[in-house]
C-alpha cells in the first residue's frame, strides 16, 4: 500500500511540475510578445 501512495505521489508531484512549466512557458511567450509589439509601436 506504501508503495502504491510513493508512486500516487511522484504521478502528482510529476503532473504538478508540468503544469507549472507550461504555465511559465506561456508566460515567457506572452512577455515576449508584449514586447516585440512595444517594439513595433515605437
Amino acid at each position: 500500500m506504501e508503495k502504491n501512495k510513493l508512486q500516487t505521489d511522484m504521478i502528482t508531484e510529476n503532473f504538478v511540475s508540468d503544469i507549472r512549466a507550461i504555465i511559465e512557458q506561456g508566460q515567457r511567450q506572452a512577455y515576449a510578445a508584449v514586447g516585440q509589439i512595444a517594439v513595433i509601436t515605437y
